[in-house]
C-alpha cells in the first residue's frame, strides 16, 4: 500500500487553510476552501472506475462522513447547493435553492447565535437554514477523521485514496 505522506499533508493544510481564513473573517474564502475540501475528499474515495466527482458522489460522501454526527440541521443536497453557490458565484444561492430542490444556507460565524439569524429569516419567509461556521468546520474535521479511520480499516479504500493522493495531487517541488 502506498504511504499516505501526501493525503495527510495536503489534507492537513487545507484543513489549516480554512482554519486561518475563518479566524481572519475571511468567510467566503474559507467556505469556498471548505466546500472545496469535500470535492476532494469525495473525489479521493471514488472507485477506481471513476475519475470525476458528479453531484451524487459529492453528496454519497457528505451523507456517509460529514452529516451523521455533524449537529446541522441540513441534508446533503443543502450542502451541495451550497457549495455550488458559493464555488460558482460567491453567493448563496444556486440552482437547486432557485428551483427549490435545496434550501439556502446562510452563515454566522464568531458569537453569532444562529437561532436569533434563523427566527429572524423565517420571519420575512426566507427559505434558509442558518449554520454556523464553527458548526460546518468542526463538522468537517469529524468527517476527515471518520475517512482516516475508514482508510485504515479499507485497504481498497487506502489503495484508491493513496494512490490518488500520490500520483494526482500537486505537490512542492524542491
Amino acid at each position: 500500500m502506498t504511504e499516505p505522506k501526501s493525503f495527510n499533508k495536503n489534507i492537513d493544510d487545507l484543513l489549516h487553510s480554512i482554519d486561518l481564513c475563518f479566524k481572519n473573517r475571511l468567510v467566503f474564502s474559507g467556505l469556498a476552501l471548505l466546500y472545496s475540501a469535500m470535492d476532494i475528499l469525495a473525489w479521493l474515495s471514488l472507485p477506481q472506475s471513476k475519475n470525476d466527482v458528479r453531484r451524487d458522489d459529492f453528496m454519497a460522501w457528505v451523507d456517509k462522513y460529514l452529516l451523521p454526527k455533524a449537529n446541522l440541521n441540513c441534508s446533503a443536497i443543502d450542502i451541495y447547493a451550497a457549495r455550488c453557490s458559493i464555488v460558482h458565484s460567491y453567493s448563496s444561492e444556486s440552482e437547486l435553492s432557485r428551483s427549490g430542490m435545496a434550501h439556502r444556507l446562510c452563515y454566522t460565524i464568531g458569537n453569532k447565535d444562529p437561532k436569533h439569524l434563523q427566527e429572524d429569516l423565517d420571519s420575512v419567509n426566507y427559505d434558509s437554514i442558518v449554520v454556523h461556521i464553527d458548526t460546518l468546520f468542526l463538522a468537517l474535521r469529524n468527517a476527515v477523521n471518520h475517512f482516516k479511520q475508514d482508510i485504515e480499516s479499507d485497504q481498497e479504500l487506502a489503495a484508491r485514496v493513496f494512490g490518488r493522493s500520490e500520483t494526482e495531487f500537486f505537490t512542492v517541488m524542491p
